[in-house]
């Protein structure tokens, strides 16, 4: 039963201390947001919150011994007096059970759609092209070739595109080697997703040369500045050593920001018409284009693509369909 945990004092603790960390980190990010320097956000958060160790242990004082010898009475009466009403206990098993159930799904549609939100701009209006097998309808490709994305960015349903591609990267330099979750995106994906840094500044268009070659240049997630930096602005125009190859640091994303990574960073990626590797493409619609406009387009690209490149698109037929992300 879930009150035995008490029992488990150390288990418990680190629970609390866990929750507590996790309230600390996101009042930390807003008090950046609100202009404070990182040192200050921190003495902030901690003043706010106080003395965590005496925070426990009032929770634990609260919720311990005290609480589950009272339990242990109500359940005893409950029992005895359900014992003599079989039939009300049924009913009343049934009603508490048809309640816990709608109230959680009540609660889950609420957190999802009021508390929690998506935390990207217009999530509605993103959508993911996919190419569904005729013959097999199960199989379906949504990652696009990166020479194939260039082709869906020219579409004229489109007001905006952007690609993912995620990838590992070996972190070396002046730390321990680590696999490090290196995101690689176009140069206006931060702009697709219209989420701003808590610390420096996003990946631009204007970071990719003329040529077409990316600058060498990274954003952090939340947890990377946490863990590689302990949180400390000077992680700007620091450099990552990815593969052997420097990356500057130029920013860091809010806690809640997980493109692909909560842990890593995200790098360019160059939209080269020459490049086979699979990406992930979304889009946006332009207004007054419906996703059945749009899905004509893709469409007629993609048997044309398909002609020149029998190999990489299903033989047995194809259709292709716009998806909500």
């Amino acid at each position: 039963m879930k009150w035995l945990r008490f029992f488990h004092r150390r288990q418990w603790d680190e629970e609390r201390a866990r929750e507590l960390e996790c309230y600390l980190e996101q009042e930390i990010a807003d008090n950046i947001v609100r202009g404070m320097s990182a040192a200050e956000a921190c003495n902030a958060a901690h003043k706010k919150l106080g003395n965590p160790a005496s925070i426990r242990e009032e929770i634990y004082r609260m919720n311990s011994l005290g609480f589950i010898e009272t339990l242990w009475q109500d359940v005893r009466y409950a029992a005895r007096g359900l014992r003599k009403s079989p039939s009300f206990t049924l009913v009343a098993l049934l009603s508490l059970a048809l309640g816990i159930g709608a109230t959680t799904a009540i609660f889950s549609v609420v957190y999802c759609v009021l508390i929690a939100p998506y935390p990207y701009a217009r999530p509605a209006e993103i959508w993911a092209p996919a190419i569904h097998d005729l013959k097999n309808p199960q199989q379906v490709r949504s990652w696009h070739q990166i020479r194939e994305y260039v082709e869906v960015k020219k579409l004229t349903a489109f007001a905006d595109t952007m690609a993912t591609l995620p990838e590992n990267r070996l972190l070396t330099g002046d730390r321990a080697p680590e696999n490090f979750q290196a995101i690689s995106v176009t140069a206006n994906t931060f702009q697709f997703l219209g989420v701003a840094p808590i610390l420096g500044r996003t990946i631009q268009p204007s970071d990719v040369r003329p040529d077409g070659q990316p600058e060498p240049v990274i954003v952090l997630s939340f947890g990377a500045w946490k863990r590689l930096f302990d949180n400390s602005p000077t992680a700007l125009g620091k450099a990552l050593l990815l593969n052997d190859q420097p990356f500057t640091i130029i920013g860091v994303m809010p806690p809640r920001f997980g493109w692909y990574t909560n842990q890593g960073g995200w790098l360019i990626l160059p939209e080269d018409a020459r490049d086979k590797r699979y990406a992930a493409g979304i889009v946006r619609l332009k207004a007054g284009v419906s996703p059945q406009s749009a899905e004509e387009q893709l469409q007629a690209l993609h048997m044309r693509l398909a002609q020149e490149r029998p190999d990489d698109f299903p033989k047995t037929g194809f259709v292709t369909k716009l998806q909500n992300y």
